[in-house]
C-alpha cells in the first residue's frame, strides 16, 4: 500500500508543469549551465493534442523513443499554433522567390558558404576545415568559456594592458545569431539538396552540445540570443519534411528552442547595464 502511494505521489510531482523560469534564474543566480531532461521538456507544453499525452504518458513510464516520436510527430503536423511557413505552400512560395534571381543567387551562394564552414562578418572572414569554433573572435583567438557575468566582466575591460586583445565581440554575436541555418534551409527548399540538411544537423547539434544555455559569450547578449530563437524556429521548419531529421534530432532542436525562450525572458526581466545600445544594434 505504501509502495503505491508512493508511486502515485511520484507521477503527481512528474505531471506538475516545471516552472523553466525558476530553473533559468537559479542557474543564472549559481552560475551554472542549464538543460532540461526530457520531462521538463514536456511539462512545458499543455495538453494540445493526443500526442502530447502520449508522449507525456511514455516519458513517465520511461519509453524515451516512444515520446520523443510522438513530440515529434506533434511538431511535425500540429495545426495549431500555426507557423506561417507550411510544406503545403512550397510551390507557391518558391514561385516567388525565383522571380527574384538576385536575391536567389545570394541566398545559394550563403547557403553553400555555410555548408562548407566559412562565414564573413563586419569585413572579417573565418573557415572552418573540421569542427566549428563557435567562440571565434574572427581573429587568431576564442572568448573564454564560462558564466555570463564573468564574461561581462572581461567585455567591461578591454582597455586594459593585462586583458588579452581580442576581436570585435559583434562579430562573434553576429556569427551566432545563425542566420546562415536560414539561408541554408532556403537553399533546401530550392533544391531539394539533402547534404544541406546534414550540415544543418550537424552544425546545430554541436552547437547546443558546446552552448549549454546561459554559458558562454553567445548567451550574454539579447539580440543575439532573440535572433538566433528566430532563425532555430525558421531553419527547423524548412528542414522539418526532410527525413534526416529523425525524432531525436527535432527533440534536441525543439529543447533548444525552448531554452531560448527562457532566457530570453530572463535577459529581458534582468538587463544587464554592460549591454550597450551599439552591441545591440549590432546584432539585431
Amino acid at each position: 500500500m505504501m509502495l503505491g502511494r508512493l508511486g502515485q505521489k511520484m507521477r503527481t510531482l512528474l505531471q506538475k508543469e516545471v516552472s523553466i523560469e525558476t530553473r533559468v534564474a537559479t542557474a543564472r543566480e549559481e552560475r551554472e549551465p542549464l538543460d532540461l531532461t526530457d520531462e521538463e521538456l514536456l511539462a512545458q507544453f499543455r495538453s494540445v493534442s493526443l500526442d502530447l499525452e502520449e508522449a507525456k504518458r511514455a516519458i513517465r513510464q520511461n519509453r524515451v523513443s516512444q515520446a520523443q516520436s510522438h513530440l515529434a510527430d506533434h511538431v511535425r503536423d500540429r495545426l495549431r499554433p500555426r507557423f506561417f511557413l507550411h510544406p503545403a505552400n512550397r510551390d507557391m512560395l518558391l514561385e516567388q522567390v525565383k522571380q527574384d534571381q538576385l536575391n536567389l543567387r545570394r541566398i545559394l551562394k550563403l547557403a553553400e558558404e555555410a555548408q562548407h564552414r566559412s562565414f564573413s562578418f563586419l569585413g572579417l572572414r573565418k573557415s572552418f576545415p573540421s569542427a566549428v569554433d563557435w567562440f571565434t573572435d574572427f581573429q587568431d583567438s576564442s572568448w573564454i568559456y564560462g558564466a555570463g557575468s564573468d564574461l561581462r566582466a572581461v567585455l567591461k575591460r578591454p582597455n586594459e594592458e593585462s586583458a588579452k586583445e581580442m576581436g570585435p565581440v559583434e562579430a562573434t554575436w553576429l556569427f551566432n545569431s545563425h542566420d546562415h541555418f536560414v539561408a541554408m534551409g532556403r537553399a533546401y527548399w530550392l533544391t531539394g539538396q539533402e547534404t544541406l540538411v546534414g550540415e544543418f544537423v550537424v552544425q546545430a547539434v554541436d552547437w547546443a552540445e558546446r552552448n549549454p544555455a546561459q554559458f558562454g559569450i553567445n548567451w550574454i547578449n539579447t539580440a543575439c540570443v532573440a535572433k538566433r530563437m528566430v532563425n532555430w524556429m525558421l531553419a527547423l521548419n524548412l528542414f522539418l519534411s526532410s527525413e534526416q531529421l529523425q525524432n531525436e534530432v527535432v527533440v534536441r532542436l525543439v529543447k533548444t528552442i525552448v531554452l531560448h525562450g527562457a532566457v530570453l525572458a530572463d535577459l529581458l526581466a534582468n538587463p544587464s547595464p554592460e549591454e550597450t545600445p551599439v552591441a545591440l544594434s549590432a546584432a539585431a
